[in-house]
C-alpha cells in the first residue's frame, strides 16, 4: 500500500527522467540539472545539516553542511527537495511536514520496488535475516547513510527488529566497509568550505574570473538570479534537518 511520499517520489523520479529501479549515483548532479543551485558549506558551529529556500522569482536553493557524511547529504537533498516541492509554507516548522520530507527522502532514494529487489537478490525474506553486510550493500547500493537504511529496514519493511536495530547502531562500520571492498567516500565527511553548484552561478564565475563582469555587476547577477544568500551570507529559510540523532530520520 503506498502512501503520499512515496507516490510523490515516484512522480518526482519520473519527471526526473529517472528509472525507478536504479540507484542515484549522484544527487548533486541530478539537482543541477533541473536548475536548482547547491550551496555546499563547512558549518561546525551547528547541527543543521540542511537548508532550502525558494525565490519569488522561482530561483531554488538547498544549502548543504559539509561537515556531515556524503551519504548523509544525499538524504539532506533528497529531505529539501521534499520542501521546495511539496511544502506550501516553507517558512512554518512543524514535526509532520518533517517526517514526511524524511519518509519522501527514503523513497526518492530507495523506491520500495528497488529495495524490495535487491532483498529478493540477497535471499532476506525473514525478520532478522539481513546481516550487516547486506546492510552496507544497500547503503552503498542506494547511496544512503547507514542510519537512514537502518531505520527503513526496521521501521518501514520491518525487516530488522528493534534489539537488532539498537545493536547495528552500536557498529562501528569503518572495518567492516574495508573490508567488504566498499569505499569509505559514503560514510565520510567531505569538509569543502564552500563550493556552489549551479549552471548561473558557474558562468558569472566565469565571467568575472575572465574579468569581463565587475564585482559590482557580479553581485548583481546572483542577485537577479536569487541567489542572496551567497552574496550576503544570509541564512535561507525553510526545512531544517539535523544529524547525530537516530530519531531525525523516523517518521
Amino acid at each position: 500500500m503506498f502512501n503520499e511520499e512515496q507516490e510523490q517520489a515516484l512522480d518526482l523520479r519520473r519527471s526526473f527522467g529517472i528509472d525507478l529501479y536504479s540507484p542515484i549515483e549522484d544527487m548533486f548532479d541530478l539537482l543541477k540539472k533541473q536548475n536548482i543551485t547547491i550551496i555546499k558549506k563547512k558549518i561546525e558551529t551547528s547541527q543543521i545539516s540542511g537548508l532550502c529556500s525558494k525565490h519569488k522569482n522561482g530561483a531554488e536553493a538547498i544549502l548543504v553542511n559539509s561537515t556531515y557524511s556524503l551519504g548523509r547529504q544525499y538524504f539532506t537533498l533528497a529531505h529539501e527537495l521534499y520542501h521546495l516541492k511539496y511544502d506550501i509554507d516553507m517558512n512554518k516548522y512543524d514535526t509532520k511536514k518533517e517526517k514526511k520530507a524524511n519518509s519522501f527522502a527514503s523513497y526518492f532514494l530507495a523506491p520500495k520496488g528497488a529495495l524490495d529487489k535487491q532483498l529478493y537478490h540477497r535471499g532476506i525474506e525473514k525478520k532478522n535475516e539481513i546481516k550487516l553486510e547486506d546492510i552496507l550493500y544497500l547503503c552503498d547500493y542506494f547511496k544512503m547513510s547507514y542510519k537512514a537504511m537502518l531505520v527503513r529496514l526496521c521501521y518501514v519493511e520491518k525487516l530488522i527488529d528493534k534489539n537488532y536495530f539498537n545493536d547495528l547502531l552500536e557498529v562501528e562500520i569503518q572495518s567492516h566497509l574495508f573490508k567488504n571492498g566498499y569505499s569509505l567516500a559514503l560514510f565520510n565527511p567531505t569538509n569543502e568550505e564552500f563550493e556552489v553548484y549551479s549552471d548561473y552561478v558557474e558562468l558569472a564565475n566565469k565571467a568575472f574570473e575572465n574579468e569581463k563582469i565587475s564585482s559590482g555587476k557580479y553581485e548583481q547577477y546572483l542577485l537577479e538570479g536569487g541567489f542572496e544568500d551567497i552574496v550576503f551570507g544570509n541564512t535561507a529559510e525553510g526545512g531544517a534537518t539535523y544529524d547525530g540523532k537516530i530519531e531525525d530520520y523516523i517518521w
